[in-house]
């Protein structure tokens, strides 16, 4: 009886490895001399550039006196870091075109980016700039080398791509044409829309960020940040979420100051939501609204018309709403009753 078992355990582990066994590819070890590296920083910042996208290991700690960093890795590992680093171990260049390696041996994820940039000034800027790429293009393996003031980015051929579009929308003077710009992401399934806004009329860190969450919360957007650098509101979406969300800007991002009445005039201020019985509606207040009216109208409309889609832009005295027509006309004679004298 224990032989049976024994048996039938040993062919369940052949038939297994029969079924799923790799190749184990030999692993080499190679120490790198480097040029340009001049602190541990810059060493540091190259280990996790290579160990991040060429996935390879460090064996042992850099030397910054020597400029050495010892790698660990299959070959196709070793080669493409070597072209990193080859990359990387150079004085700032001039050009800023990207510099590309397509890497054969990869599953997956076989596009590699070398991205320099123009006008980022600061590591702030650089992570800012990274975070926007990592949000919208949905990239895992993207890395930023502030010696270099570059960005590294290893995936799809589209993400990469995506990633290109996004770097060359972002990487601009302080003072863009305001606007926006639209990319159609091909590998996407339902947020195949990618939208830069550049506002006009924002002056703050908090008038951009509110601006934000209106399109997150009414457009059910979920991939969506500002770029305080830029002044921009940058989102993935479906073609509808970014009608909506043009829609929003135009309505939020106006001038300061000088309401001197109350608006909830429709024409202008709704936008009917494609596929849908609701509309949004932005209602505009006077500039001495205060906050604390903001909230108790809000609290108010949320509570009394069952509505979830509710945000409040105390910097641009609006409220926007989601809800049905009736769900509007019934908030719209709240605040009337709640603003009275």
């Amino acid at each position: 009886m224990h032989s049976r078992s024994l048996i039938r355990a040993l062919t369940a582990l052949f038939a297994s490895l029969a079924a799923g066994q790799t190749v184990t590819q030999p692993v080499t070890t190679r120490v790198f001399h480097l040029s340009q590296a001049e602190s541990l920083q810059d060493l540091n910042g190259m280990v996790t550039v290579v160990r991040t996208i060429a996935e390879v290991s460090v064996t042992t700690a850099p030397d910054v006196e020597r400029g050495t960093i010892p790698l660990r890795g299959t070959a196709g590992q070793v080669t493409l870091a070597e072209w990193l680093l080859s990359q990387l171990d150079q004085p700032v260049p001039s050009n800023h075109q990207p510099a590309a390696y397509d890497y054969q041996e990869a599953k997956r994820d076989p596009a590699v980016r070398v991205f320099r940039l123009a006008n980022i000034e600061t590591p702030v800027e650089l992570n800012r700039i990274t975070t926007a790429v990592r949000t919208i293009a949905d990239v895992s393996r993207i890395v930023p080398y502030a010696a270099q003031r570059a960005i590294v980015v290893r995936g799809t051929p589209g993400q990469s791509a995506l990633s290109e579009w996004l770097l060359n929308q972002l990487d601009q003077p302080a003072s863009p044409v305001h606007g926006s710009a639209t990319y159609h992401f091909e590998e996407a399934g339902d947020d195949p829309a990618v939208l830069v806004f550049r506002l006009a009329n924002v002056e703050t860190s908090q008038d951009l960020q509110e601006i934000t969450n209106a399109i997150r919360v009414i457009a059910d957007v979920r991939k969506i940040l500002p770029y305080v650098v830029q002044g921009a509101v940058i989102m993935r979406g479906s073609a509808d979420q970014i009608a909506m969300a043009e829609w929003l800007v135009g309505e939020l991002d106006q001038p300061a100051g000088g309401n001197s009445a109350l608006s909830q005039d429709a024409a202008g201020h709704e936008f009917q939501v494609p596929d849908s019985d609701q509309i949004v509606h932005v209602f505009h207040f006077t500039d001495s609204t205060t906050a604390q009216q903001f909230v108790d109208i809000a609290a108010q409309a949320r509570r009394t018309q069952k509505l979830e889609q509710v945000y409040i832009c105390y910097s641009q005295r609006a409220l926007s709403v989601r809800g049905t027509l009736d769900q509007i006309a019934l908030t719209e004679q709240l605040i009337q009753e709640m603003m009275k004298p």
